[in-house]
């Protein structure tokens, strides 16, 4: 086995590779983006947990935060979500 196929450099562990987002980034832009909402945050966060997908992870508890704090206001959350 070759020396630089070993270990994932720091930046691929990221998942950004040369400044490309991974696949499992964009995938969890995407999850964030179209499935989260108050009523199915805690089952994406459990996925996310379990996958490793840690900005998935952190969108999911910035809506659940919100969720807490504004009730469940649907205009509110519509403005909480990604672009």
């Amino acid at each position: 086995m070759a020396a630089h196929a070993r270990r994932p450099s720091s930046a691929a562990a990221r998942g950004v590779a040369g400044g490309v987002p991974s696949l499992q980034r964009l995938c969890e832009r995407l999850v964030a983006t179209h499935l989260v909402e108050p009523r199915t945050v805690l089952a994406v966060l459990e996925f996310a947990d379990a996958a490793g997908a840690e900005l998935l992870r952190q969108h999911c508890i910035a809506v659940r935060s919100a969720a807490a704090l504004c009730g469940s206001n649907d205009q509110v959350m519509r403005a909480c979500r990604p672009e």
